[in-house]
C-alpha cells in the first residue's frame, strides 16, 4: 500500500488592494528549494475606446522591467527566477472584465527556511509589485477589482 501524496502548503495573503495573492511551493518538504507567488486581479477600462491593446502591452512591458529590477536586487533569493505576466491584451474592452495575473518562482539563497518564514518577505515583494501595477492602472484609466 502506497502512502498518500502530501500537497504543498498554500498561503493566501491578506491584502486590502483587491489582488488575490497566494504563495506556495512546488514541493511538499519542510524547507522548500523553490517558492512562488501567484497574484491575480480583475481589470476593466473606465473609458470607451476601440482598442486597449497598446495600453495593456505598455503596462505589461513596463511592469516586467520594474519587476526584474526588483527581483535582481533582492538579496534573499537567487537571480535565476521565472517571472511571467498573463493578460489577454486583445480581449480588454469597455465594460468587460479581464484578468491580469503574474507568477514568480524564486530559489531561496538559504535552504533551511520554511515557507511560513518566507511569507513576510514574499508579501513585501508582492505589495511592491501590486502597488506598481495599481499606478499603471490609474495612469491608463483602468479599474481593478
Amino acid at each position: 500500500m502506497s502512502r498518500p501524496k502530501l500537497k504543498p502548503v498554500v498561503y493566501l495573503l491578506e491584502k486590502d488592494n483587491k489582488f488575490v495573492t497566494k504563495i506556495s511551493t512546488n514541493e511538499n518538504c519542510e524547507f522548500p528549494n523553490v517558492v512562488f507567488i501567484r497574484a491575480k486581479v480583475r481589470i476593466t477600462p473606465l473609458l470607451k475606446k476601440k482598442s486597449y491593446e497598446n495600453e495593456i502591452l505598455t503596462i505589461k512591458n513596463n511592469f516586467e522591467t520594474f519587476a526584474k529590477r526588483i527581483l535582481n536586487s533582492n538579496t534573499d533569493y537567487e537571480s535565476n527566477y521565472i517571472f511571467t505576466v498573463d493578460v489577454a491584451e486583445k480581449s480588454v474592452r469597455f465594460k468587460k472584465t479581464t484578468h491580469l495575473r503574474y507568477d514568480i518562482y524564486l530559489k531561496p539563497k538559504i535552504n533551511n527556511i520554511t515557507l511560513y518564514e518566507h511569507k513576510e518577505k514574499l508579501k513585501t515583494l508582492s505589495d511592491k509589485l501590486d502597488n506598481k501595477l495599481i499606478n499603471f492602472f490609474k495612469k491608463f484609466e483602468l479599474n481593478w477589482f
